[in-house]
């Protein structure tokens, strides 16, 4: 074999290089035959093929803006095909934007030439490119501006707003951050203000500015009274139930009912408050150490005490008032004295006792939790977290509180709650703990830390997952505001989720399917309590149903604050929206252009019956007085700095919603603008269609 290589070698050499010849120069040529990658066509847009080729130009011009500067990127979308959409329906609006705009963009921003010329090299384009990028962003803004109908806000000015408020609120955050609910609402504030800022506010003229700020924050003071739902109750039962109940609810309106709230938490749902979904839940056992109990055990000498006065004298001095000026004489300051052991030594034996209370405390709370740490020492660790086998059974508090006894004799308290699920706001009924912190950590709560368990999984985990606490492991030590100390333990824990069947929560859904009826009669039955309000005074009717009359303070119909306009929160009520356009809604209908002679009508004539669905239930309501908005509280209302951008805002919301999608969302824009995407048709054929309802 080898020696018919050796005589033909000549031959398979020539013939190997003609075929490594032939295949080195046919791949150009195939090339030539195979279409380009970027000619993959992605849609059309009328006429228009749009291909993978258009898309990458748009992504490298988003990325050259966006480059530029900073603020420029954070109003700026990433998605490469949407900002190509945007680009072509400006261009049919007509919308451009001119070198000179470019140019007071880039000095507006602090860019200079030089630093044009860095990122051109950087980028590997020419400066003229970054500009031609710079004028389509422009124009984009522009036609964003003239589609949504706000007032005109330059970039720059858009720009400096964002950088304003990203300060004003980096400081507020930095203040809040021991306290997380105001946190999250200066959150919510922070992303409503960025959302104005980019989307600008409504173009409204000065009497429409004038009417809605006069319907908005004119106030009303009103009587009322709440009209039971007992009655109407005992008219609704179950289908399956036997009753004679005129208003039956069937299993379809339960299962209705449900799904429509399973996702909802307990009182967020819309209109009603309900919900069915569970929140998160934990059952824990813990110590309880107060310092009542330590403080019999530590005593303070004399010697002490005397030592601890003369090491700090400065704190014990009081202020001698200077004597009084006689004729001729020059005034004198007052002066400084230090107060005499024997006056103060009571507060100073009281305070020792108090720190070596403290002192004692941490060791007992420390020893209990190094008995506990025992039960799970030896077992592995993984991700941090100890290891729990099936079937583990640590020692009970029980037991450890007894040990602590026979060694330091004091007896702490041990706490099992174990029977019912409690929530974070389930947490306010406990006392002591409650208010306790981590010992070391001061700014952890006991609530956020016993909620940063890692049986409850989220999608974002607690700020305080660090501090690693786990079902069936001895937490840190904490210590309360008055000085006593605590310990606790997780028994179960469960995360946030929706329930998985009717049946898991059939007694609640049934209850409220109940009420929700119960409520659909006694509106049914409004003309009835109309009827009534003319023939009788709204204290007549109350005492007649047994219940009380109401007279919160004035309100308005909405309140304005950092975060916008809101419903005002009515005493007795809450905040419920439709109860108070509803009291308004018959106070501007009937108090013409003279409140003042209203509010001298009879009684009858200025009341009415107004439904509160988040209390489900009517309400007999008296409007006693009604202040329109002066000329003063106009120009102080608007004299604050923004002002008529909220208040463009406000109206843009009152007429639209805040829900309403936005017109530059992908789906929206290629809808509008004509975009099928390659193989739109396709789905479309597949895809059956719904006969019509």
């Amino acid at each position: 074999m080898l020696k018919w290589f050796r005589i033909y070698n000549k031959f398979i050499l020539v013939i190997g290089g003609c075929l490594l010849m032939v295949a080195f120069l046919i791949q150009p040529v195939l090339s030539m035959f195979m279409p380009h990658p970027g000619n993959q066509p992605l849609g059309t847009l009328g006429d228009i093929e749009i291909t993978l080729s258009d898309q990458q130009i748009a992504g490298r011009e988003l990325s050259i803006a966006r480059q530029t500067h900073q603020m420029i990127a954070m109003i700026t979308p990433e998605e490469p095909l949407q900002w190509l959409l945007m680009q072509y329906e400006a261009s049919k609006l007509g919308v451009s934007a001119s070198g000179y705009e470019v140019t007071e963009l880039l000095t507006n921003l602090g860019v200079t030439e030089p630093m044009l010329d860095d990122q051109a090299k950087n980028s590997g384009v020419t400066v003229l490119v970054i500009k031609e990028a710079l004028r389509n962003w422009l124009t984009v803004q522009n036609y964003k501006e003239l589609l949504i109908g706000t007032s005109h806000s330059s970039p720059v000015q858009k720009i400096r707003a964002i950088s304003e408020t990203q300060q004003m609120f980096q400081n507020i955050f930095a203040q809040g951050q021991s306290n997380p609910q105001m946190m999250y609402q200066y959150q919510q504030i922070y992303y409503q203000r960025m959302g104005q800022i980019q989307t600008g506010s409504a173009r409204v003229s000065k009497p429409v500015v004038e009417h809605f700020v006069n319907d908005q924050q004119s106030r009303v003071k009103i009587a009322l009274a709440p009209i039971p739902l007992d009655s109407y109750l005992q008219q609704v039962a179950l289908e399956s139930e036997k009753s004679d109940a005129s208003r039956k609810v069937t299993e379809a309106e339960l299962l209705k009912q449900f799904n429509d709230y399973k996702d909802d938490l307990p009182g967020t749902g819309k209109t009603y408050g309900f919900g069915y979904r569970f929140p998160e839940r934990v059952k824990f056992e813990y110590l309880s150490l107060p310092q009542s109990s330590l403080l019999p055990k530590v005593k303070v000498s004399e010697s002490d005490a005397v030592a601890y006065y003369d090491a700090n004298l400065d704190q014990y001095t009081e202020t001698v008032p200077a004597p009084a000026v006689k004729e001729g004489e020059k005034p004198q300051p007052p002066t400084t004295k230090i107060k005499p052991y024997v006056e103060v030594r009571e507060q100073i034996i009281e305070n020792l006792k108090r720190t070596k209370a403290g002192e004692l405390g941490d060791k007992i709370i420390k020893a209990a939790q190094t008995i506990l740490i025992g039960d799970v020492r030896s077992l592995d660790v993984k991700d941090g977290y100890r290891v729990i086998p099936e079937g583990f059974t640590p020692k009970t508090f029980e037991e450890v509180s007894l040990e602590i006894q026979k060694q330091f004799g004091v007896l702490p308290a041990a706490i099992k709650l174990d029977r019912d699920w409690m929530t974070q706001e389930d947490l306010s009924t406990l006392q002591g703990i409650n208010y306790a912190a981590v010992m070391g950590k001061g700014r952890v709560g006991f609530s956020d830390y016993l909620f940063s368990v890692k049986e409850i999984v989220r999608e974002t985990p607690s700020t305080q997952a660090g501090l690693r606490l786990q079902a069936h492991v001895v937490s840190m030590p904490l210590a309360g505001y008055d000085g006593s100390r605590y310990l606790f333990r997780v028994i179960d824990a469960q995360a946030e989720r929706s329930p998985e069947s009717l049946d898991e929560v059939r007694d609640a859904v049934v209850e409220d399917a109940k009420k929700l009826a119960a409520f659909s009669l006694q509106i049914a039955d409004r003309d009835t309590w109309r009827a009534k309000l003319s023939e009788k005074v709204i204290q007549e009717i109350a005492k007649d149903l047994d219940v009380k009359v109401e007279e919160p303070a004035a309100f308005q119909r909405r309140a304005f604050s950092m975060g916008g306009a809101g419903v005002p929160y009515v005493a007795g009520i809450g905040q419920d929206e439709q109860f108070v356009d509803g009291v308004f809604a018959f106070a501007m209908a009937n108090v013409g252009n003279d409140h003042k002679a209203f509010e001298q009508l009879a009684a009858a004539k200025r009341s009415t019956v107004v439904a509160a669905p988040s209390k489900l239930s009517l309400y007999l309501v008296r409007v006693d007085e009604i202040h329109p908005v002066t000329e003063q509280q106009y120009a102080q209302r608007m004299g604050v700095p923004d002002a008529l951008q909220g208040v463009g805002s406000a109206i843009q919301n009152a007429v639209l919603g805040q829900d309403v999608t936005s017109p530059f969302e992908f789906d929206v824009l290629a809808k509008r603008v004509g975009f099928v995407s390659e193989g739109a048709d396709e789905q479309a054929t597949d895809t059956p269609v719904k006969a019509a309802q």
